[in-house]
């Protein structure tokens, strides 16, 4: 749970390659327009899930599981979908072969069902990146995108100028300054290039949302050692009581 753009589904993907094991990624359900989505695609994905244990099951933004319409049948559709997932996830031999795995910015928002214990059970809070962490980010993502830059390239500069920005940010900000080295008629990104796209980068989020939506994330966290250290300047502060997390003051906050 956290912020988007944090790097949510990328520990998913990396977890899957790590492992050796398919991630089939159930998306589209969402509980605005359940009528949008054949009944018979969405059992059929189970069955694909089945198929390839061991497997990861991925159920993205999975707050948005939830009916928040008027119309009692596509009410009654969206129910039926939910009970037939949590059966599906509950079935016994698939015990230890399918490792449930869900994403969300809003916990807060999440069905009640999903919240039983023995389904998902441990929560990870992901958080915005600090500076060193953005230099790092900076530093990956040129090179997995398959875009050149100038060696000479200070990311620790730009890491320091990008406070607020996540791993999804990083990387508009990394195309950006590509977009903006090709209309110079170089394939190269300079120093001058990412300063240009940072300067002129708007954040999608003002910064009272941000915070909330990683004290959401915190409020949710289950172990210790899954919570980020540190946590971002100011939330330290905020919610921490030596180097613990005290959800009193998580909750005082919100």
């Amino acid at each position: 749970a956290g912020p988007p753009g944090t790097g949510k589904t990328n520990l998913i993907n990396t977890l899957g390659r790590d492992m050796g094991i398919h991630i089939v990624k159930l998306t589209g359900l969402r509980g605005t327009d359940p009528m949008a989505h054949n009944i018979w695609d969405f059992h059929r994905a189970l069955e694909v899930i089945r198929s390839l244990i061991p497997v990861i099951a991925f159920i993205d933004d999975i707050d948005r599981f939830v009916y928040t319409g008027s119309d009692e049948n596509e009410r009654r559709i969206m129910d039926q979908l939910l009970n037939d997932l949590l059966n599906f996830m509950n079935t016994p031999n698939l015990y230890g072969r399918v490792l449930w795995i869900a994403a969300s910015n809003r916990p807060d928002l999440i069905h009640s069902e999903f919240r039983k214990q023995g389904r998902l059970d441990d929560v990870i809070p992901f958080v915005l990146p600090n500076a060193k962490s953005r230099e790092e980010i900076l530093g990956k993502i040129f090179p997995r995108n398959g875009i050149p830059f100038d060696e000479k390239v200070k990311f620790a500069n730009i890491a320091e100028m990008t406070e607020r920005c996540t791993g999804g940010d990083l990387e508009v900000i990394m195309m950006r300054s590509f977009q903006s080295a090709r209309l110079d008629n170089r394939d190269i990104v300079m120093e001058q290039d990412l300063l240009k796209a940072v300067n002129e980068f708007v954040h999608p989020r003002d910064a009272s949302m941000d915070e909330y939506l990683m004290l959401l994330a915190l409020r949710e966290a289950s172990l210790s050692p899954l919570i980020p250290k540190p946590l971002p300047i100011g939330l330290q502060e905020r919610v921490m009581d030596e180097n613990r997390l005290n959800k009193a003051k998580v909750n005082q906050r919100i």
